[in-house]
């Protein structure tokens, strides 16, 4: 199984350059959102932020998915875009890496200050 984590100090995110890919070569829809409320009530894949808040995010983003899912460092659509891309698809505080693990593992990510690698789960106490 395929997942990607990020190695660098910053955090996870994908590059304007991936997200376009995306679109452009794997149906990811888009919309363009002026407002909070806009970007609350549409169900996109990406939205194109047309507000002051793009100098934060965007402009295009990722809509309504939480990063740090193991079914988003998975998917396949994302997973291609990273390795035909390679460094172009990395945001802006971000060096991704396509990791391999065996398919028959419980795992997670974890990370120190945005530096991230794969952990297989086990037991804990204390």
């Amino acid at each position: 199984m395929k997942v990607v984590i990020n190695k660098c100090y910053g955090g996870f995110g994908l590059s304007q350059a991936a997200l376009q890919w995306l679109i452009d070569n794997k149906g990811w829809t888009v919309k363009d959102v002026n407002t909070n409320e806009e970007w609350e009530n549409t169900e996109t894949d990406i939205v194109n932020l047309k507000s002051d808040d793009s100098k934060y995010l965007g402009p295009l983003t990722i809509n309504k998915v939480d990063e740090y899912k193991n079914s988003f460092r998975t998917d396949k659509d994302i997973i291609i875009a990273i390795e035909v891309l390679g460094k172009t698809a990395d945001g802006k505080h971000a060096e991704l890496k396509v990791v391999e693990i065996p398919d028959d593992i419980e795992w997670d990510i974890q990370e120190y200050d945005g530096i991230e690698w794969i952990a297989e789960k086990h037991r804990t106490w204390g």
